[in-house]
């Protein structure tokens, strides 16, 4: 299996420049779009050693039972779990159900592109409630 950088990806990392990063802000909630190559190789890296038919890598706090059961997080050394989700809906009510606010699910889905479909997407939520998405690329 080897990745493919689609187009869009490739303009967010030009869009992000030297900071490998683009922000988005509305109102309180805050989405962070990580294009640091090292972070895309260790997202990357996971994803291959537990490969599964997936186009979502979680960093939660549990990594047994229920995915549902679970929160998203940021601590070092969390449970990176796989989901495969059909759809901007399916990843909006997962994201939901593991701790992401509304809104800011919602904002991942308007700014992520290809999620829930061809592109696969890494996630955790750091300690200020930022949520941070890391775009692996496509697989064939």
């Amino acid at each position: 299996m080897t990745f493919q950088q689609p187009e869009q990806i490739t303009h967010l990392i030009k869009q992000a420049g030297e900071g490998a990063e683009i922000i988005y802000k509305t109102g309180d909630i805050c989405l962070r779009i990580d294009l640091r190559g090292d972070d895309i190789s260790l997202w990357r890296s996971h994803f291959m050693a537990h490969s599964s038919n997936a186009n979502l890598l979680v960093a939660c706090q549990d990594g047994d039972g229920d995915l549902m059961q679970t929160q998203l997080t940021w601590v070092v050394g969390s449970s990176i779990r796989t989901a495969l989700v059909s759809g901007k809906k399916e990843a909006q009510a997962l994201l939901e159900a593991i701790g992401v606010t509304t809104e800011l699910a919602s904002l991942a889905c308007d700014r992520c592109y290809g999620l829930g479909a061809s592109t696969i997407w890494a996630f955790y939520l750091d300690r200020k409630n930022t949520l941070s998405a890391t775009p692996l690329g496509s697989f064939s």
